[in-house]
């Protein structure tokens, strides 16, 4: 399996857009949100604004995939990183 290096360039780049936008936005979704809804409501924006992005950025089905890992990196990184910082 052949890893094309534009596809992980976009990859990278989707995870930290969605990194920057989500912290950009998440004042307004903790504020919208239940408590139990936060969450959940974060991740799926996360998600959607990094399939958008890696759709834009590629202009087709496998961008918005990679625009999609992109943002599932970005949160489970950012989960763990504050995991480790907690403790």
């Amino acid at each position: 399996m052949d890893i094309n290096p534009m596809l992980l360039k976009n990859a990278c780049l989707c995870a930290l857009a969605v990194y920057g936008i989500m912290e950009a936005i998440k004042p307004l979704v903790w504020k919208w949100n239940n408590t139990s809804w936060q969450r959940t409501g974060v991740r799926l924006i996360s998600l959607l604004v990094g399939s958008g992005f890696g759709a834009l950025l590629q202009m087709d089905a496998e961008g918005a995939l990679v625009g999609l890992a992109g943002a599932a990196m970005s949160s489970t990184l950012v989960g763990l990183i504050r995991k480790k910082v907690a403790e």
